[in-house]
């Protein structure tokens, strides 16, 4: 996965400041996987869909804003009926507390925008993926991480 999303161009090099304030040589801009055919981009994340689809979470629901694009395609790849659920719904909420939910980023560095996620959606199962892990962090608040890709913060 890492050649092909580095073969995209979706690796960048340079120096830059991550959203999550980090400074780094390397950036990884997964929203441009989105820009190619569809086919190519279920071609990039194919492992990544699997590691996801083995848990079997009832919701995905991506992190805002990466997260979304790449949730929406990692469900309708599983065959969800609510493929269109990006970013956490107003509604999805304790009515919702028995059934385990999918929080899916693209980019995990410090876990910030993850966290915010996590204090909305305490109350039911959660399990974290993310397309490119970049913390060597296996769980976050006691909740397991699903690494699509493991690299080096650089």
């Amino acid at each position: 996965m890492k050649d092909k999303l580095i073969q995209l161009g979706l690796r960048l090099e340079g120096d830059f400041t991550l959203t999550s304030g980090v400074q780094s040589k390397v950036k990884w801009d997964i929203e441009r996987l989105f820009n190619y055919p569809l086919w190519i981009i279920h071609e990039a994340i194919r492992e990544f869909t699997w590691q996801v689809g083995v848990v079997r979470p009832y919701w995905i629901i991506g992190i805002p804003t990466g997260g979304k694009l790449l949730a929406k395609c990692v469900a309708q790849r599983l065959g969800y009926a609510r493929a269109e659920i990006c970013g956490i719904p107003s509604w999805l909420n304790d009515n919702f507390q028995g059934e385990g939910t999918m929080l899916i980023d693209d980019v995990f560095t410090t876990g910030g925008t993850v966290k915010s996620a996590i204090s909305q959606l305490r109350n039911r199962p959660l399990y974290i993926a993310t397309l490119i892990n970049r913390s060597g962090v296996e769980e976050l608040d006691g909740i397991p991480i699903i690494s699509g890709l493991e690299v080096d913060l650089v």
